[in-house]
């Protein structure tokens, strides 16, 4: 279960982030927004991304709790 999870927020930050970044030509075409306004902006939420895979990484209690809550 923690390894699909640390997985999937990997998996995540590989197509936000360039060069292949197929989640921000679609951002794009669907803003009608120029990738490069796209490529500017969203290293915010990539830096959260990375912060947010490194708790989940190191603490896997935080992101398994859910699971055991409704596994009982």
């Amino acid at each position: 279960m923690h390894f699909g999870i640390v997985l999937l927020v990997n998996l995540v930050i590989g197509q936000i982030t360039p060069p292949v970044g197929v989640l921000m030509f679609v951002a794009s075409a669907v803003s009608r927004t120029h990738l490069g306004q796209i490529a500017r902006e969203i290293w915010l939420f990539v830096g959260a991304l990375v912060a947010a895979l490194a708790v989940i990484t190191y603490l896997p209690e935080l992101s398994l709790w859910l699971p055991q809550v409704l596994n009982r």
